[in-house]
């Protein structure tokens, strides 16, 4: 709801704002589809921040789940978005060419699905039945196709006109889902520890890389005025996604599992804007999509808003959380965001053995982590992993038992 709805709300709202203070000579002026393509990119979150926060500091396990939930599909309908918009700078406005606009939004949405999760589940298929995990000497071997994959579906999607960084994206969590099953346990230490370096330093190049570019770009006065507008767009708009999409989800809601309003307040603070939204805005910059300056414009004002939402509301989360007592009250583990529907059932009995190792071909847990006690630490099986989320995976110890089908 919030990653979907919420962000094509925050789209037009800030488009709309952004566009009317320019027209009325508030701020900067920009066009009306600059005004749209920048809503829909500084309408991408980036809670890497608040979410480090979160872990460390252990808050609810749902309220990690609506943040993290939303942040990871927010980025690929984004992303998505902008490129649709993008289609009108050589068409003119219709209601047709707005349908075959939305069309191609959906299209090429489901089209990057569908390609990184079918590349997810042959990987897994692979590593089932090449068994690379029986011997030791192939724990490199396992690891480097792990990268290659996501990658595959990358070139898969781009040859294709689709979004190679949605692919990879749900290729990703698809073989996270699957194909880490299939891994040897020092493979799995491996990947872990390859991806936690990897990430950690995309995320401080990019980082480094903004503030850089803060000081490249010079802005005008016109140009800050844009900024506080679009700081205040960016605020209501996000308000006007959390309160609508949580009063429809608790509708949905048993009132025992309803979004309380200091969950809601949260996920409205956790909504930083960093990378993704930084990517898109160099990307326009870089080819020029505007004209005007406004492709300039609209890249040292996401630059600005990533920086101080970062350092302001990244910054005084902790703060935020001891206010609003959002940390796990100890002897709670249990999540409600969780799903029991027909769907995970089938995944749980059918699709999982089909394409993961069964427990007496699994890769044993090696004499340091001796079998489960419950005094013992070891990683459940995917059977049971399917009932919990991934944050009480990584700390929850679990019995391996039954709800495996032959």
């Amino acid at each position: 709801m919030y990653a979907f709805v919420g962000t094509t709300i925050s789209t037009f709202i800030v488009g709309g704002l952004v566009y009317t203070a320019g027209y009325y000579g508030i701020c900067h002026s920009l066009g009306g589809l600059a005004s749209l393509v920048f809503g829909a990119l500084i309408s991408a979150t980036d809670p890497v921040t608040v979410l480090a926060v979160f872990q460390r500091l252990g808050v609810d396990i749902n309220l990690y789940s609506l943040v993290f939930g939303e942040s990871v599909l927010n980025d690929a309908v984004a992303i998505v978005l902008c490129r649709t918009l993008l289609q009108f700078k050589c068409s003119p406005v219709t209601a047709w060419t707005v349908l075959v606009a939305f069309g191609s939004f959906v299209f090429v949405f489901l089209g990057s699905f569908v390609i990184g999760v079918l590349v997810a589940m042959v990987s897994s298929l692979i590593y089932k039945h090449a068994r690379l995990s029986e011997k030791e000497a192939f724990v490199t071997n396992e690891v480097t196709f792990l990268v290659i994959f996501p990658y595959i579906a990358f070139l898969m999607a781009e040859s294709m006109a689709m979004s190679g960084i949605v692919s990879i994206l749900f290729c990703g969590m698809g073989m996270r889902h699957y194909t880490y099953w299939n891994l040897s346990h020092a493979a799995r230490v491996s990947a872990r520890g390859l991806f936690k370096v990897l990430s950690s330093l995309a995320e401080t190049f990019v980082f480094v890389y903004l503030g850089l570019s803060m000081f490249t770009f010079p802005m005008t006065l016109q140009q800050i005025r844009l900024l506080l507008v679009a700081l205040a767009a960016i605020l209501l708009a996000r308000v006007c996604n959390v309160v609508p999409g949580t009063w429809l989800v608790n509708r949905l809601r048993k009132k025992e599992h309803a979004i309380p309003p200091r969950f809601q307040f949260a996920v409205w603070f956790a909504g930083l804007r960093g990378a993704v939204a930084f990517v898109i805005a160099v990307t326009t910059w870089l080819e020029d999509e505007f004209e005007n300056g406004d492709s300039t414009s609209l890249l040292t004002c996401t630059l600005c808003i990533a920086v101080i939402t970062v350092l302001f509301m990244g910054g005084s989360s902790t703060y935020m959380i001891d206010r609003l007592q959002l940390r796990q009250p100890e002897g709670e583990a249990e999540s409600y965001t969780r799903s029991n529907n027909r769907l995970v059932r089938f995944d749980k009995w059918y699709v999982r053995p089909f394409l993961t190792q069964k427990p007496s071909t699994a890769p044993s847990v090696p004499p340091a982590f001796p079998a489960w006690s419950p005094h013992g630490v070891n990683e459940p099986h995917p059977a049971v992993e399917s009932e919990m989320p991934l944050v009480i995976l990584e700390a929850v110890p679990r019995h391996p038992e039954g709800g495996w089908v032959d």
